[in-house]
């Protein structure tokens, strides 16, 4: 959406409006400019989404009793669910899921699942619920922001301060999607003979190539992803909004567990909140809810087999970090696993295991999972 004239002018309009508007006034304003660039992207979609929203209002506002709003829950997921079986099964683009959908289901499900546990912040305001619901920053690939955050996180009138720290922002996720990601990356797959997504790289490649490969794929769906991510906190700034960090370095990580405290920062916390935790006090045991949760993270983009496969990589790699940590202990200050050797070793680990997780994606949603399994053996030699 970033590449659309419309997108910045909805984004300077509403900057404006919070500068020199009327305080009374803002939300409305800025609701019906967030709303006006939904009907102008997809005005059918607008019309599902404003029910959808409509329906979570009526649950949250009206104190329906909490199996009514797990029902809501339960249709939201499966909707999202069937969206997107059917564009993977038929590849058929008209039943692909609208722009921003699975952002803004996600989102009400956090305000119902809330609701129900009587830890949502009052609901108040038709038209700030519409601004969290349509807000540009977030609408289509900005984090999954909370709705006791996003009402926490209201700023005044913008100021020389805080406009100069909003533009570097946007500046900053720019130069990382323009530059980065759709510049310097891209150029130099094609130079080395890797096109984006690694359809040319088989599993007859050689492992050099491949390893090459995925390491591309993830440093340039990295800073793609954080780019966007730093465009919302700058949007989300003009609009008087300091939204939710989604990304924290996360290629200094150096355990699983560390990578995934800073990649997508929102979405791990949503699944550790509704998915991991509940299972964890059901099952007891934290090998099933780290699948689960890392199974909605893969289906959440897209429903397919190296979905689950890519789930099953991240699941062992966060259970040998957690199973390496019972036996050893926490390390001690000043000891050989505190020294630079360790962690410059330990980070190498950890980054060339995430980076071997985009085998899984790198060569296209369509690539069967046989034939991921086959590139993974052949990157570690056995085939």
């Amino acid at each position: 959406m970033i590449g659309n004239p419309v997108f910045w002018i909805i984004v300077a309009l509403g900057a404006g409006w919070t500068a020199w508007g009327s305080a009374r006034r803002r939300e409305p304003v800025l609701a019906a400019l967030a709303a006006a660039l939904v009907v102008w992207t997809d005005p059918i979609a607008f019309l599902g989404f404003s029910g959808l929203m409509a329906v979570a209002w009526w649950l949250v506002r009206t104190g329906r009793p909490a199996r009514s709003r797990m029902a809501a829950v339960i249709g939201l997921a499966g909707g999202l669910a069937a969206f997107k079986w059917l564009h993977v099964t038929f590849h058929a683009e008209g039943m692909a899921p609208p722009i921003g959908l699975s952002y803004l289901i996600f989102r009400l499900i956090h305000v119902l699942l809330e609701a129900r546990r009587g830890q949502l912040p009052p609901v108040n305001d038709w038209a700030e619920f519409v601004h969290y619901s349509f807000s540009p920053a977030i609408f289509s690939a900005g984090p999954i922001e909370r709705w006791d955050h996003f009402t926490v996180e209201r700023r005044g009138k913008i100021d020389g301060m805080l406009a100069a720290e909003a533009l570097q922002r946007i500046a900053l996720g720019l130069t990382k999607k323009l530059w980065l990601a759709d510049g310097l990356l891209l150029d130099l797959g094609y130079k080395l003979g890797l096109v984006v997504t690694g359809h040319d790289l088989t599993p007859d490649a050689s492992p050099g190539r491949l390893w090459l490969g995925v390491l591309l794929c993830y440093l340039r769906i990295y800073t793609e992803f954080s780019g966007y991510s730093d465009i919302a906190v700058g949007a989300g700034l003009l609009w008087g909004r300091r939204i939710m960090e989604n990304f924290n370095w996360p290629i200094l990580a150096v355990t699983p567990s560390d990578f995934w405290r800073r990649w997508h920062i929102s979405l791990s916390q949503w699944c550790a909140r509704y998915i991991y935790m509940p299972m964890l006090g059901s099952l007891r045991t934290p090998m099933v809810p780290f699948f689960g949760s890392f199974l909605v993270m893969g289906l959440w983009h897209t429903i397919g087999w190296n979905r689950v496969g890519w789930a099953l990589w991240q699941t062992t790699g966060v259970m040998v970090h957690v199973g390496w940590g019972r036996v050893m202990g926490r390390p001690q200050p000043g000891s050989w696993r505190e020294r630079w050797p360790w962690r410059a070793m330990s980070w190498l680990l950890t980054q060339g295991f995430i980076a071997t997780s985009y085998v899984f994606m790198f060569r296209g949603e369509d690539a069967s999972f046989q034939s991921a399994l086959l590139v993974l053996a052949r990157m570690f030699g056995f085939a």
